[in-house]
């Protein structure tokens, strides 16, 4: 049974942590690791983002897809300032700020579910990967966070299949 986002959100974190172990990660969560999903969600939204404007310029309204594009803008400099040199809590509360961007990325995509694959599959990928990065954040900062995606994944993918899925999104 795939963990629900609502349940990582609500869990206690010892629970979020067992959840974790659950979703399909290799290897131990560590913030190498969160920092490498968030890029590789980043870098497959981003893709996927212009993939969707060349090839159907009318999928996703302008206003709605420039909307999501600064979202990932924003989420790509929040990146850029993480560092290993930074203390956890501020590496957390930078992860916690760029998961609201994907969020709200994801949020506005979720108004268009005609959306065809392979860019469906894209964008699911990253509702995938983002519990992983939310649980982090929440667990070192002690925290739970108030937001969730509107966009819940309608088939089981584990995590390394959506960051497969994502690095071909953005052609790695």
């Amino acid at each position: 049974m795939n963990p629900t986002r609502r349940a990582l959100l609500l869990g206690t974190f010892a629970a979020q942590a067992t959840l974790l172990a659950g979703c399909g990660t290799t290897g131990p969560l560590t913030p190498a690791s969160v920092i490498t999903d968030a890029q590789t969600i980043i870098s497959g939204l981003d893709a996927t983002l212009t993939q969707i404007q060349a090839a159907d310029p009318g999928l996703i309204a302008p206003a709605a897809l420039a909307k999501a594009q600064g979202y990932v803008a924003q989420a790509k400099a929040a990146l850029a300032t993480l560092s290993a040199n930074l203390p956890a809590a501020q590496g957390a509360t930078t992860l916690a700020t760029i998961e609201g961007y994907i969020n709200g990325a994801l949020n506005t995509l979720a108004a268009f579910p005609l959306i065809p694959q392979p860019y469906a599959g894209y964008i699911q990928a990253a509702a995938v990967l983002l519990p992983i990065i939310e649980a982090f954040s929440n667990v070192t900062l002690g925290t739970a966070s108030a937001t969730a995606s509107a966009r819940a994944a309608p088939i089981a993918m584990t995590a390394d299949h959506a960051r497969l899925l994502l690095r071909r999104a953005s052609g790695g």
